[in-house]
């Protein structure tokens, strides 16, 4: 028997015989005797499974005893073996009348049911020696509850103890060969109907007399080889745990086939295949009512030739039926049409006996599920090659079959002969919708283009970037390209979007003075677009600004496209300088000498009422109070004013000279330091101050009149406060 060759048929394989061999080493655990216990087992929502015998498990709903769904129709069969019982305790809660949990004879649903219940309630229920039952939870289409909690026990014997050596066995092994990296299962011929048997399996890689090492796992009476790469032969070494009486069965092997094909474009001349002989393992497979599929060379009889090379192949007629040829396995996408053709040829003498020749294709290399790609639709007739394709498509992504079908009488030629099989995928019909979204079509000069491709798996642009989303920043108008390709098929598409940019403006700008004295204000002047926008928020292309310190303006001017510029220009800001203004003296009296001095600048120019000099310091005489005003500029140009209040008085000698407003009076003055105050009534403060507001005497009195000596004091001009209640008086005071 021919066997499939791909990747995920075999992992199919695996997996189902994996579960098989688990059920097995279930099933003969119990043979020894010995009762296991199983988490939890679930019925199936649809369906069914199987309990081993002897496993005790609590057995629920599909949801796990919280709320079960609608139209749910499933079972699991609990194997009692011969002579096991089963005892079934616990609880329900269905919809009653309407959802069911019912316990039946034997395996599955169709023997006699024991138990229908729904609801709520209990479940006890105790099996008779030896017979198997079958567990169904089935629920309508509205109304769900919590399902059901059972436990499930097991009691008695599933098989007796076997006595002395286990009887002759043999190694099972498949009799075709698998495909490389494929693995396959590795039974007994045997069972055994008493329990406490053990088994260890030994492989080996060289030889069927060894050397043999165990195998990992290697305890069941069925076991999975693996993946394999190279021929391996197996033994086992079964015990009959009472006694330790053993056997040793001798080697199978297990055949590993050459690597396959399995991608498209997929194309089949047949020449690298045997002569005359039949189809390989791992490469096709055949069915028929008659003889399999064969491969020749050159010419037998009646004009059977190649098309291309030195071999093809052929179906024989005899007798009447149907053949079918199948490709090796081809990994196809869902969403891609694909081609399939051949060439085929009948004896030259014409017979109408082959009555219809299809291509089909389906996910196994047996006619059940095969569809139709393209048929001659009547006989297969032609003494020349003649072609035969058509196009198809797969509901899903996988592994799929490309079968030639071909239906005949008992009569009439003897071949039908076919050559260069073939599938790809016509781009023409999987040409993939490509789409370029510009953020725009007209940009200006500068800025950033982005465009975005799809429909495709991956891009390729004529710059040669591959990301779908493309940016760049364009000064000239173009056409931008790019080539989607699908990853399905392999196909590709071309499009291309045209670009339009306008120049953008170059802006310039000027100040009218690079730097400027805090305070002042400088003009900016730009140009070389329509309109203008400053970063400090005003408009127009000529703008007044006078920054605190040193600033950037910036300006962005936009042309008659809308495309803008920017350009930027500092403003200087210099502080003014720190001018002071001090005198020699600040209270005088008439005809004293005055001495000016400015500072903190490079040039100077004093002013008063009666004054106007470049020079500094300035000497003059005090002639009457007044305010003078130094202006002091530094060496960048920018100036600052300072001033000093003279104050000068008459000062006519000892007399009562020095009065004020306000009535107070001192005499002689000026003095040597000891002279009279008049003062008005009432308590008093009495301050005497030097020039700089040091108050170096002070009292109080409530006398009219009162002697005060500042002989201690250095010679010069000193101040009397007088402060009464609700008057302030300030009388000055000359000493020699």
């Amino acid at each position: 028997m021919k066997t499939k060759s791909t990747k995920n048929q075999h992992s199919h394989t695996i997996a189902k015989r994996i579960r098989k061999s688990l059920g097995f080493f279930l099933f003969l655990f119990v043979l020894s005797g010995s009762f296991q216990t199983k988490a939890q087992m679930l019925v199936p929502f649809a369906g069914s499974n199987t309990l081993a015998c002897g496993t005790n498990t609590v057995l629920r709903d599909h949801a796990n005893f919280t709320t079960y769904a609608n139209n749910a129709n499933g079972f699991p069969v609990l194997d009692a073996r011969l002579n096991a019982v089963i005892a079934i305790n616990g609880n329900y809660i269905t919809e009653s009348g309407f959802d069911y949990v019912r316990i039946y004879n034997g395996a599955g649903i169709g023997g006699a049911m024991l138990l229908n219940v729904s609801g709520t309630g209990a479940i006890n229920f105790t099996s008779t020696p030896g017979q198997t039952v079958t567990v169904q939870f089935i629920s309508d289409g509205s109304v769900v509850m919590q399902g059901f909690n059972l436990n499930i026990v097991y009691s008695g014997a599933c098989f007796v103890p076997c006595s002395g050596a286990p009887g002759a066995n043999s190694v099972i092994t498949p009799t075709f060969q698998i495909c490389p990296n494929g693995s396959t299962s590795i039974s007994l011929l045997n069972t055994y109907t008493t329990s406490g048997f053990t088994y260890s399996w030994v492989a080996s890689t060289t030889s069927p007399v060894g050397p043999f090492v165990a195998v990992p796992n290697g305890t069941t009476p069925a076991i999975n080889s693996g993946s394999l790469t190279v021929p391996v032969w197996y033994q086992c070494v079964i015990t009959c745990t009472n006694g330790g009486a053993s056997i040793t069965t001798a080697a199978g092997s297990v055949s590993v086939a050459a690597t396959t094909t399995n991608s498209v474009p997929y194309n089949e001349g047949f020449e690298g295949v045997p002569i005359n002989g039949t189809l390989p393992n791992c490469s096709w497979a055949t069915s028929s009512s008659s003889v399999i599929c064969q491969t020749h060379v050159v010419a037998n009889t009646l004009g059977r030739l190649p098309r291309t090379g030195s071999k093809f192949a052929a179906f024989f007629f005899s007798p009447a039926g149907t053949d079918y040829f199948y490709t090796n396995g081809i990994q196809l996408n869902a969403g891609v049409t694909y081609s399939a053709g051949l060439w085929y040829r009948t004896e030259s003498t014409g017979f109408t006996n082959w009555t219809d020749l299809s291509i089909m294709v389906g996910n196994a290399q047996t006619p059940a599920g095969l569809s139709s790609i393209v048929s001659s639709n009547g006989p297969a007739v032609s003494t020349i090659h003649k072609a035969l394709g058509g196009v198809f498509t797969v509901p899903v992504s996988g592994l799929y079959y490309v079968a030639i079908k071909a239906t005949r009488t008992a009569s009439g030629a003897n071949y039908l002969s076919w050559d260069d099989l073939s599938v790809t995928v016509p781009c023409n019909l999987n040409t993939p919708s490509i789409t370029v979204t510009p953020n725009s079509t007209v940009v200006c000069a500068g800025t950033v283009l982005s465009l975005a491709a799809a429909g495709g798996n991956t891009y390729l642009w004529n710059d040669g970037s591959t990301n779908p989303n493309y940016t760049t920043t364009p000064f000239n108008s173009g056409v931008y390209t790019v080539i989607g390709t699908s990853t399905l098929s392999g196909c590709s598409n071309t499009i291309s979007q045209s670009i339009l940019v306008n120049p953008s403006p170059a802006v310039s700008v000027l100040v009218s003075t690079p730097a400027i004295c805090a305070g002042s204000s400088a003009n900016l002047i730009a140009f070389g677009a329509n309109t203008y926008f400053w970063s400090n928020t005003n408009v127009g292309n000529i703008i007044s600004v006078s920054p605190a310190a040193t600033a950037n303006y910036t300006v962005t001017g936009t042309n008659q496209f809308g495309c803008a510029g920017t350009n930027t220009i500092q403003v200087k800001v210099n502080p003014l300088p720190n001018v002071t203004a001090s005198a020699s003296n600040t209270l005088l009296c008439q005809g004293d000498a005055l001495t000016l001095t400015g500072g903190g600048a490079l040039t100077y120019q004093w002013s008063s009422a009666s004054l106007l000099t470049l020079s500094n310091p300035v000497n003059t005489n005090a002639s009457a109070s007044a305010i003078y005003s130094c202006t002091g500029t530094d060496a960048n140009g920018c100036s600052a004013t300072a001033q000093v209040p003279i104050s000068v008085n008459a000062c006519l000698g000892t007399n009562k000279i020095s009065s004020s407003s306000k009535g107070s009076q001192v005499f002689p003055n000026p003095n040597y330091g000891e002279f009279t105050l008049e003062m008005t009534a009432g308590s008093k403060l009495v301050e005497v101050m030097d020039l700089s507001g040091r108050i170096v005497l002070s009292t109080t009195t409530t006398e009219e009149t009162m002697k005060i000596n500042i002989e201690s004091l250095a010679g010069g001009i000193y101040y009397v406060k007088i402060k009464s209640e609700n008057v302030t008086d300030v009388v000055k005071v000359i000493k020699n």
